[in-house]
């Protein structure tokens, strides 16, 4: 096509052709011949639209121009492991909707050392954005494909490497992206974590310095700490100072952790009754002052289901680590939760921090007691015995009639998913679906999720090579 016929046929197009031409010559040769057998008595406008229409044909079939100075992307290293197979793929697919997918699907099916095929890599990329947890059994079943892939396109957002800070979490400056820089630096240099929060600090807005003090947490606080966090205990926000809280909670060598330990040590004993039995005492304070409230405790609420000596236990054993109450009571766990009278405001607040922290002693000593909230704690597969024993009481939490689950079933319900026995042989994905059956209306939607979670661990079982 020469310079001037395309741009001639365009003003003809726009101006009219009865002020401006359309020329059959000076047409490209890819276009003249098709041109020429265009009737020479055919309306000019006929022909305007002749010739835009074997251009653009034209110009589909040539292509886009190349795009010159570009280097190309070097290709992924190969994977030679065999790809897990379709019908696998497709349940993996299913179970990411559920909670806690990337335990007892994704890292169960890396274990086995399939590659994830082509087609799944950009959704597993994804949801690791979704999820930073799934970051070690995604980047396992991506493998070096999902990696160039994770390179070659950030804008998925996928986080393989979930515990490398990346800076440009810190530069992209929203509190969120500040926030997961700083839990990564936390979990390998705890002091660089802190110094980098105390340096942003005056620059940073209130909901800010609450992100970064809560992604602190992650480690819990020391001596180092100390300095930072009592000075958010004192900020004028009421945000900041939860999150300071948040942060000091379970920590050690602080000179909060020093304060708690004197409220447990004066408020909390243990002694031997008149038979032997050990005899726990939970004595609350007649009130509070100012340095309780500004470590964050509370007073009494009512409409809460609990009293007030059960409020204050809680808030005391979620900012102690278990280890002090060892030392505080001398006694070991296992006397701990049998002893007698005040055990029972306790033992909520030992087994949540039991979970949190993955304290197997405490785990397997307030599993005795035989609560939900402490059943769950106990790793999977449950044996027979257990799981019978979880199914009976989901059984009986599934037909309550109000719409709230008694204390430590919804945790025994989750753990349940995960570490009920499957297999070709388990009765248990049928023994759920009569768990739902039997569940009251305003309990059902609970229970819903358990027999579909156990059908998708039962088909990875039977799907894996």
């Amino acid at each position: 096509m020469t310079a001037e016929h395309w741009p001639a046929t365009v003003s003809a197009a726009l101006l009219g052709t009865g002020t401006r031409r359309a020329e059959r010559t000076g047409a490209d040769p890819v276009i003249s011949g098709a041109l020429a057998r265009v009737p020479a008595d055919a309306p000019p406008n006929i022909l305007v639209l002749h010739t835009a229409a074997l251009t653009a044909t034209a110009l589909n079939a040539e292509g886009a121009a190349p795009i010159r100075g570009l280097t190309p992307l070097p290709a992924a290293d190969e994977d030679s492991r065999p790809p897990m197979p379709r019908a696998l793929a497709g349940t993996v697919v299913s179970a990411l909707r559920y909670s806690d997918s990337e335990t007892w699907c994704l890292g169960r099916v890396a274990e086995a050392g399939l590659r994830a095929p082509t087609d799944l890599i950009p959704r597993l990329l994804r949801f690791t954005a979704e999820r930073p947890g799934a970051a070690a059994p995604v980047s396992t079943l991506v493998g070096p494909r999902g990696a160039w892939l994770a390179a070659a396109a950030p804008s998925i957002g996928a986080r393989l490497d979930g515990d490398r800070p990346d800076p440009a979490d810190w530069e992209d400056g929203s509190d969120e992206a500040r926030a997961r820089y700083v839990r990564s630096v936390r979990r390998t240099d705890p002091a660089a974590a802190t110094e980098l929060v105390d340096a942003a600090w005056k620059d940073t807005r209130v909901a800010g310095r609450a992100a970064l003090l809560r992604a602190l947490a992650v480690i819990p606080a020391g001596p180092g700490d100390d300095a930072l966090l009592e000075r958010a205990l004192d900020d004028r926000s009421k945000e900041v100072r939860a999150a300071a809280q948040e942060a000091l909670a379970g920590g050690v060598g602080t000179s909060y952790h020093r304060r708690m330990r004197d409220r447990a040590r004066e408020h909390v004993s243990l002694s031997r009754g008149l038979l032997g039995g050990l005899k726990l005492t939970v004595r609350t304070p007649d009130g509070l002052d100012a340095a309780d409230t500004r470590d964050g405790i509370v007073g009494h609420r009512s409409g809460m289901g609990r009293t007030w000596r059960r409020q204050w236990a809680d808030q005391i054993t979620a900012a102690l680590p278990l280890a002090d109450w060892e030392d505080l009571l001398g006694a070991a766990p296992s006397d701990l939760v049998t002893a007698r009278d005040d055990r029972d405001d306790l033992l909520p607040g030992w087994t949540a921090a039991a979970a949190f922290r993955s304290d197997p002693r405490w785990s397997a000593a307030l599993a005795t007691t035989g609560a939900p909230g402490a059943l769950a704690l106990l790793p999977g597969p449950w044996p027979p015995d257990l799981a019978d024993r979880v199914g009976t009481i989901l059984y009986r939490a599934a037909q309550g009639t109000d719409w709230q689950l008694d204390e430590g079933v919804d945790v025994l319900l989750d753990a349940a998913a995960a570490r009920l026995p499957v297999g070709p042989a388990s009765p248990w994905p049928d023994r759920a679906a009569q768990i739902l059956a039997a569940a009251s209306p305003v309990r059902a939607r609970y229970f819903a999720a358990l027999p579909e979670i156990l059908r998708l661990r039962t088909a990875i079982e039977q799907e894996l090579p």
